[in-house]
């Protein structure tokens, strides 16, 4: 069974705190920072898929704790549910991939179920992307590790061995069919002559035409 997903919550208001929080819990495990610092001891610990950074009235700094966030985990995604006033600062955050998801107080609980939910998608699709950019590079390294020219030559001689292997083994196969073929008309010709009497080979024997 797949373990739960692991979020970071801030929410200056500890009352709206505790409902998020179950909200949250129905499908990750939740855990709750009021400061950068926090973050970085929980983050030390074990990896996180998201942060969800509220705002309030009296703490207006969401997309300055985004921000910060972003400049020490750039992977992790974080969605901010803010208070209100200007967006401008929530735009240059979004533009600057500081913020996943920005939603405007109030929030219904599908809807930032939903963002939360996108968020942990996509840092999963994200980390899959970067071991596969990881694998490609470390196969690109294999590849032109060596000489462009010694590996056109390693591909030629593979190829040459290849066919030349088949040639030969096709020529020997050929070449065993047809003694046994020349073996076996001349048995069948041996004792048809014996059976009817025809002398096809006057005064000799088999064991004379065998030997050398």
């Amino acid at each position: 069974m797949k373990e739960k997903d692991l979020i970071l919550l801030r929410d200056p208001d500890a009352a709206r705190r505790d409902v998020t929080r179950r909200i949250l819990s129905d499908y990750a495990t939740v855990e709750t920072v009021d400061s950068i610092e926090e973050a970085r001891r929980v983050l030390a610990r074990t990896a996180a898929h998201a942060i969800v950074a509220r705002e309030s009235p009296d703490a207006p700094d969401g997309v300055a704790f985004c921000r910060a966030v972003h400049q020490q985990w750039p992977d992790l995604k974080c969605v901010l549910v803010a208070a209100g006033g200007a967006q401008s600062p929530q735009i240059d955050a979004f533009n600057d991939h500081a913020l996943f998801r920005c939603l405007l107080e109030p929030v219904a609980p599908e809807m930032l179920s939903r963002a939360v939910r996108e968020a942990v998608r996509r840092y999963e699709m994200d980390r899959v992307q970067d071991h596969v950019a990881a694998r490609a590079a470390e196969i690109d390294r294999a590849i032109h590790g060596v000489p462009y020219w010694l590996f056109r030559l390693r591909a030629t001689l593979g190829c040459l061995a290849g066919m030349v292997g088949g040639s030969f083994a096709l020529c020997l196969i050929a070449g065993v069919l047809l003694l046994l073929a020349g073996i076996g008309s001349f048995l069948i010709l041996y004792y048809v002559k014996s059976a009817l009497g025809i002398d096809i080979f006057p005064d000799r024997h088999l064991k004379d035409i065998l030997s050398p």
